[in-house]
């Protein structure tokens, strides 16, 4: 908590509010998106009563849910199921700290995958690794099984961090 404090906070003073880009020749600066670009229709916002009538809203919720269900409880079991499984305490606590290892790759790395998907396909391949890794739970855990997971769970669950929001744009 100190390190993210110490790295973030400062960070966030050293931002700058808007960027200038060098945009390639012949494209218009004016029809780029800013961060304080707004609805030029007032008709274009939802209000609560009418993101509740789409679909996209509910897809996104359920997703979102289901998600966070998954992924508290493999945090708060995991260790537990490998230890279950005949896995010494440190051994198993190893492997937990190597799937927070492959979510803090898999922000980078998932990012660049992103750029070369649309943002459906970014998602799709992201929650068919966490189904997967899923269903790796349901398989005795041997070597393979908990590399898999190991790999597939921490790749896929910080990569939500990038999709979710190529998503919701």
């Amino acid at each position: 908590g100190f390190a993210a404090l110490a790295l973030i906070l400062p960070s966030t003073f050293l931002a700058k509010e808007r960027h200038e880009v060098d945009l390639p020749e012949g494209r218009d600066a004016s029809l780029e998106p800013t961060s304080d670009a707004v609805f030029e229709d007032e008709e274009e916002h939802l209000d609560v009563s009418g993101a509740l009538r789409t679909r996209s809203f509910w897809i996104l919720m359920f997703s979102l849910v289901s998600f966070w269900m998954l992924l508290v409880t493999v945090l708060q079991h995991y260790v537990l199921y490998l230890m279950d499984s005949g896995i010494t305490r440190g051994e198993a606590t190893s492997h937990m700290a190597n799937v927070v290892l492959m979510g803090a790759v898999s922000k980078l790395v998932f990012g660049w995958v992103a750029d070369r998907l649309t943002p459906a396909g970014a998602i799709k391949l992201d929650y068919a690794m966490l189904a997967v890794s899923a269903g790796l739970l349901l398989v005795p855990p041997g070597p393979v099984v908990i590399w898999s997971f190991v790999v597939l769970m921490g790749f896929s669950y910080a990569a939500r961090d990038v999709v979710t929001p190529l998503v919701i744009g």
